[in-house]
């Protein structure tokens, strides 16, 4: 899809891999409920006890949660579960 680009973009077949991977993933998880293609690396459905994450990019497949995402991730769900219970936050200013 060469309008995604600026018009200035000098863009080639690279540019344009990950988009069409994209609908090939959509397309099958619309018809059948399941993302995955037979020509393509596997996308594991969502486990919240794996620490990975699937990338769609110039690289494909599911690569591991950095550690530093993994920390974050923990103290945001500390907030959250604060702030549902209606006690202050220390973490926040």
């Amino acid at each position: 899809m060469s309008d995604s680009y600026p018009s200035d973009w000098e863009y080639g077949r690279d540019d344009e891999k990950p988009g069409e991977i994209m609908r090939v993933c959509w397309t099958n998880f619309v018809k059948t409920g399941d993302p995955n293609a037979s020509n393509l690396p596997h996308w594991p459905a969502y486990d919240p006890r794996r620490k990975e994450y699937f990338e769609l990019g110039r690289s494909l497949g599911a690569r591991p949660v950095a550690e530093q995402v993994q920390g974050l991730e923990r103290i945001m769900n500390q907030i959250f579960a604060e702030s549902s219970n209606g006690e202050p936050s220390s973490n926040l200013p």
